[in-house]
């Protein structure tokens, strides 16, 4: 395979702990981990190994006691990626399990459970005994979205292995709450699991890794380019090696990042759509399409942009959005009803929409969903009805979803119809000037009413009816 060909996100995958990008406190507490299960620790019972430590040394000796880690933080940090370099780096044999699989109580128990439970063996073909400290590590990558209420069992199944297990075992997320409301097996202070929370490298970090590729590489490249590159990554690392393969073979130079703006992740979604669409066969786009880690309903709608325009055909065009349009469905299942099982069938469908691209040379260089641009347009706004949502929730004793989506609009009337409401409001709420501009409409009116609210001219008596809004 040639240098072009080959994907520098796994040339260069890290083979042990040290070489990871940035995160220096969490591989340390990986590694503290690691040291646990080499001494054993975790599948101790005494009553001393479970009582309360405090402070940084009272938090390590804790993580060398849990069976299992999760691994928390946005994606292209590092997370999976420092599983396996620990697995590596310690000879460890690795069962891993992702978002793709089917991961139901059955599935789970067969794969995860067992794997915990049972011994294994070596690549040389050699018997490991985990009485003689030899290790598996078991990794369930995407674990945040495991699947809900088709599939519930797969939690639990998941939850018992990490119990019953003498294995160790790594869990890896984008969201953390999503998988502790699921069970309580992975929260609270009697948990068998520790969580370690990865944060996205600062730039001279991505740039030290970038600079070793291009030496390794033998690439004649500007230095300012690696710097731009790894400024611009804001934090993801896959992101940017993928910026520096693609910008050093383009011949293109500086000049070209510093005009593409902020990252934003359009190179990524664009490289990877388009990797999809031509790879030729149904696991290679699905893959594709989960190493970009977009959202789903925002690649559907990149999808949706560009299928027009690469559908081979008026029969391709149909299918195609004949198989988004299944993908949508499944969609509106997982996050209606929980159903997070359907997340990985809406991928294939995705993948199937893309499968039915004419020719390479169809594919766009530039295009933008426009669904995303208006959503961009009303970022503002929607940050405003946020912040406001809050303070109404903080002030009314309820949720910022139920102030957001079943009080404001009839705050909205009250504010405007009533002024020492109005001012009431503004005074004990403390309302910026732009969150008052939302509700009344009128910027210049906004600044008057602020300014007066601040002097003190709230109403002297407000109604019954006014204070058992806000005064329960």
């Amino acid at each position: 395979m040639s240098a072009k060909s080959l994907g520098w996100t796994e040339k260069y995958r890290p083979k042990s702990l040290d070489d990871v990008v940035g995160n220096r406190n969490a591989i340390r507490r990986m590694k503290l981990w690691a040291k646990g299960w080499i001494e054993g620790l975790p599948l101790k019972r005494a009553g001393a190994e479970n009582r309360e430590s405090k402070g940084a040394k009272g938090k390590d000796d804790e993580i060398m006691k849990k069976k299992a880690l999760i691994l928390a933080g946005p994606p292209g940090v590092g997370k999976t990626t420092s599983a396996l370099a620990l697995a590596n780096e310690l000879g460890w044999s690795v069962i891993e399990m992702n978002a793709s699989d089917k991961r139901s109580r059955d599935i789970v128990r067969e794969i995860v459970l067992n794997g915990a439970l049972s011994e294994g063996f070596r690549e040389d073909g050699s018997f490991t005994l985990s009485r003689d400290g030899e290790r598996k590590l078991i990794i369930l990558d995407e674990a945040d979205n495991l699947s809900g209420r088709e599939d519930r069992g797969g939690v639990q199944a998941i939850a018992e292995a990490i119990r019953k297990g003498s294995q160790p075992m790594i869990l890896i997320v984008n969201d953390l709450y999503e998988l502790q409301r699921r069970s309580s097996v992975f929260k609270g202070r009697n948990s068998p699991v520790s969580v370690v929370k990865f944060k996205r490298p600062e730039p001279e970090e991505i740039e030290k890794a970038l600079l070793r590729i291009v030496e390794s590489e033998a690439l004649d490249i500007d230095r300012k380019l690696v710097s731009e590159i790894a400024y611009r990554s804001k934090g993801d690392v896959r992101g940017a090696i993928n910026d520096l393969q693609s910008f050093a073979y383009s011949g293109l130079g500086v000049e070209s990042v510093l005009a593409s703006g902020l990252r934003d992740r359009e190179l990524d979604i664009k490289e990877g759509l388009k990797a999809a669409a031509f790879s030729g066969n149904m696991k290679d786009a699905r893959s594709a399409l989960m190493n970009i880690g977009e959202r789903p309903e925002n690649l559907m709608a990149w999808i949706d942009e560009v299928l027009p325009r690469i559908a081979g055909s008026e029969t391709g065009l149909a299918e195609g959005y004949a198989h988004l349009s299944d993908a949508d469905i499944l969609l509106s299942k997982v996050y209606r009803r929980g159903q997070y099982g359907l997340w990985s069938y809406a991928t294939e469908e995705m993948a199937a929409t893309l499968m039915q691209a004419g020719n390479r040379d169809a594919f766009p260089s530039g295009f933008f969903p426009i669904w995303i641009r208006e959503m961009g347009r009303s970022k503002g706004i929607r940050a405003v009805r946020k912040s406001l949502s809050k303070k109404m929730a903080v002030h009314m004793h309820t949720t910022t979803e139920r102030a957001l989506h079943e009080i404001l609009p009839y705050f909205r009337i009250l504010f405007n119809r009533d002024e020492r409401f109005m001012y009431g409001m503004i005074y004990r709420m403390r309302l910026e000037e732009k969150e008052v501009e939302y509700l009344t409409g009128d910027s210049a009116k906004a600044k008057y009413a602020i300014k007066e609210a601040m002097k003190g001219k709230k109403p002297q008596e407000e109604s019954a009816k006014q204070k058992g809004l806000f005064d329960f």
